[in-house]
């Protein structure tokens, strides 16, 4: 018996036990694989989390308050703030990088990107329609994938040097 349970579990081991899925987790497991897409995909990822941010920060306020003093909400905002500044930096870098590529491309494939940034606003769909303190949580616990920044590099590097690297 103790061998058995020892062998379940080495082979529980293993293989990684599957993870639940929460609904208002947003994911990239919906992204394109290419750059383009994948940074019209962060586009819209993007957005949808900054658009998310005035619904959120009630709870925000209300956790900051709770967790501490008058101090909290001041570092609470600033944070709040460095983030959302430094979303805006990211989106005008998405847009540079497509903007370069739909150039190289004459916008053969902007009809594409508009479908990516639709599916990336729409990782946000199960967040907005969750309870506030899920929303809240699901706002600030979500991360941009790196793979966004680098992706948009890749597409800003004039055609010669694309080819090789």
């Amino acid at each position: 018996m103790w061998t058995a349970l020892a062998l379940a579990l080495a082979l529980g081991a293993s293989a990684p036990a599957p993870r639940p899925v929460d609904a208002a987790a947003p994911n990239d497991a919906s992204a394109p694989a290419d750059d383009y897409g994948f940074v019209a995909w962060c586009e819209g990822a993007l957005g949808g989390h900054m658009a998310l941010y005035e619904i959120v920060r009630p709870q925000l306020d209300d956790k900051a308050r709770k967790d501490g003093d008058a101090t909290d909400l001041k570092e609470t905002a600033r944070m709040d703030a460095e983030r959302m500044s430094a979303g805006v930096e990211y989106l005008a870098l998405y847009a540079r990088a497509l903007k370069r590529d739909d150039a190289r491309t004459h916008r053969a494939h902007a009809a594409e990107a508009d479908r990516d940034r639709a599916m990336g606003q729409a990782i946000w769909t199960a967040a907005r329609q969750a309870d506030p303190t899920t929303r809240m949580w699901s706002w600030l616990m979500w991360e941009l994938p790196a793979r966004c920044e680098t992706a948009a590099h890749r597409l800003e590097m004039p055609a010669s040097r694309k080819s090789a690297h």
